[in-house]
């Protein structure tokens, strides 16, 4: 049979996990940003290469 004290263990580890993962998931106010990179030809045949920051 689980004692008290070993269910109080398994409560408070798992209340200090979840309160840890909400935390950093709270706290995570940066952007997301990646690099789009488009190939082109302009009008004499030569490649253009553009590059676009898009940020979620």
């Amino acid at each position: 049979m689980i004692k008290k004290t070993h269910l109080l263990y398994i409560a408070l580890t798992f209340g200090i996990a979840f309160s840890a993962i909400f935390f950093i998931i709270k706290s995570n106010d940066h952007k997301e940003c990646e690099i789009v990179t488009k190939k082109s030809l302009d009008e004499n045949g030569r490649e253009v290469i553009k590059n676009n920051r898009t940020c979620l």
